[in-house]
């Protein structure tokens, strides 16, 4: 098995002590994600764990399925580096290395025969209040398998696959508890796409600022769910006008600055453009309408003429108008 190597830069020489304690650390997590974590390894196509008690590697190959194993002295660290801190606070563990979550938490479990397991356990928002002999319970429950979960995965996969949705691209979820956002979410990490859940009680403004933090380009959402009894219109009262009532602060004030510079001289361009900053930086989104009463606060600071005011406000109003939301 190949060694490991970290590099530790430190303004204060550490103690032998401490360095020993160092090395244990980082040997612990190395041996822990050996044995716990799917490891692909690109020159044999196979996701393989660490056997520490037969000195093997052992796994699955990463098209047939087949089981595969190799011995220590075969195969090579799934890193190339365990711990960078060369540019330290921004630390990365196990550089080089490739895993997945997804195929660990999903495909591994039934490759490994514990698909008949039970992996969820559903129980809706809807409540019957004569189950459980009169104690209550939920309308809906669904028991989901391990096996289940991976057909339900792989298909969400496909889904995703066919919008041209490639790893590294962003998505975000706002859904009710439902177990379809769970197989999204596995669907995506299965798929190396990020994303961001959004609870389904948050406005359309904070879904609005979660899509553009994230730099989403699709948000999955539903027609509707159940919260205490009571049916909620997702797509309709969230989802949309997260998409259609607000465009993003860092568009919408690179589209004023145009604006302003192309009707003011350029200290006074300066100025409007720092005012505009402390009125809307804050936000991630903003809606069109207070980038129109800021506009309307820097005409009011600088007292434009009645002429330039109509310029600036009817210039912004076509700028705005090709801003994407």
């Amino acid at each position: 098995m190949g060694s490991s190597h970290s590099s530790t830069t430190s303004a204060t020489p550490w103690s032998l002590e401490t360095q020993t304690i160092w090395q244990d650390t980082l040997q612990y997590h190395a041996a822990t994600a050996r044995r716990t974590l799917a490891w692909y390894h690109p020159e044999h196509q196979t996701w393989l764990r660490f056997d520490p008690q037969n000195d093997i590697w052992s796994g699955y190959h990463g098209t047939t399925a087949d089981r595969t194993t190799s011995s220590s002295a075969e195969t090579k660290e799934p890193w190339h580096m365990l711990f960078d801190d060369r540019q330290a606070p921004f630390y990365q563990w196990f550089v080089g290395g490739m895993t997945n979550a997804g195929y660990v938490e999903v495909d591994l479990p039934v490759l490994e025969g514990c698909g008949q397991h039970t992996a969820l356990i559903f129980e809706g928002d809807r409540w019957d209040p004569e189950k459980c002999q009169g104690q209550g319970g939920p309308v809906d429950i669904r028991h989901i398998d391990r096996r289940q979960l991976l057909w339900e995965t792989a298909r969400r996969s496909l889904v995703l696959k066919n919008l041209g949705l490639q790893p590294g691209d962003r998505i975000a979820l706002n859904c009710p508890n439902i177990p379809e956002q769970i197989f999204y979410i596995e669907a995506a990490k299965r798929m190396g796409i990020i994303y961001t859940p959004v609870f389904g009680g948050f406005s359309d403004k904070t879904l609005s600022d979660r899509i553009e933090d994230a730099q989403a380009t699709l948000v999955i959402t539903a027609d509707g769910g159940y919260r205490n009894a009571e049916f909620v219109p997702y797509k309709t009262q969230y989802t949309d006008p997260a998409l259609d009532r607000y465009v993003s602060v860092r568009k919408a004030l690179d589209a004023l600055k145009t604006v302003l510079n192309r009707y003011l001289p350029p200290d006074a361009s300066i100025r409007a453009q720092q005012w505009a900053d402390s009125r809307l930086s804050q936000d991630l989104t903003v809606a069109p309408a207070e980038v129109m009463h800021t506009l309307g606060y820097i005409i009011d600071r600088l007292r434009f003429d009645p002429q330039l005011s109509y310029q600036l406000r009817r210039t912004m109003l076509e700028a705005m108008a090709h801003l994407p939301s």
